[in-house]
């Protein structure tokens, strides 16, 4: 994501997380609870107080289990902003462009003075 869009894609993939994690503990709930309300007679788990953590527990692996398989198609691109276009100040004190025109302006940012490319003085204003 670009700079100035990666505050809301945290916040997107902190609210998601939180959503799934809250919808994941419901449905692990739900079994347990349908566990615990009828055991099995027969069977492994016959008459075992474990049963409904066992459940649970198979229904967590199987989710898991789900999101092993998906990573095949999850895309990570470049971390970190090397090559990033989408900045409006370079940290260099002097820049040129193609026709050799050169704005300059003060970024308050500290106490260093940084230079901007005309092109990026057209495109703010």
């Amino acid at each position: 994501m670009p700079a100035n869009r990666q505050s809301v894609a945290g916040s997107l993939f902190q609210t998601l997380t939180r959503l799934c994690t809250a919808i994941g503990y419901g449905i692990a709930t739900a079994i347990f609870n349908a566990v615990e309300r009828s055991p099995a007679t027969s069977g492994y788990y016959a008459n075992n107080s474990v049963e409904p953590y066992a459940a649970t527990f198979w229904f967590a692996a199987a989710a898991a289990a789900l999101g092993v398989l998906v990573t095949p198609w999850l895309k990570i691109g470049t971390q970190g902003h090397a090559g990033d276009k989408g900045r409006l100040a370079e940290s260099s004190n002097s820049l040129e462009d193609v026709d050799g025109s050169l704005a300059s302006m003060e970024v308050s940012g500290g106490n260093e003075k940084e230079t901007v490319r005309q092109k990026d003085v057209e495109r703010v204003a």
